[in-house]
């Protein structure tokens, strides 16, 4: 399933925090439930690893972040220079 398919914001429900299509229920609960040792808890449970888990967060987070309103002040960071 497609990501923008799967969930959605929606101003109307929880003042448009991203939501599991066709219910109220907040995609940040899922990746709360990750959060600490919930990967190795799931890997064992689904039989995937650990890392399946970490990265579908991480994906997640930068997802977000691209997208967020501060992503275009992240944008005018200017790089360190080599020493």
């Amino acid at each position: 399933m497609e990501r923008d398919k799967a969930f959605h914001p929606d101003p109307g429900i929880l003042g448009g925090m991203s939501v599991f299509r066709g219910t109220r229920v907040p995609v940040r609960n899922l990746l709360d439930y990750l959060a600490v040792g919930r990967p190795l808890r799931l890997s064992a449970l689904f039989g995937t690893t650990p890392e399946f888990w970490l990265n579908g967060q991480r994906n997640w987070d930068l997802w977000h972040a691209m997208r967020s309103p501060k992503a275009r002040e992240i944008q005018t960071i200017r790089r360190v220079a080599r020493a």
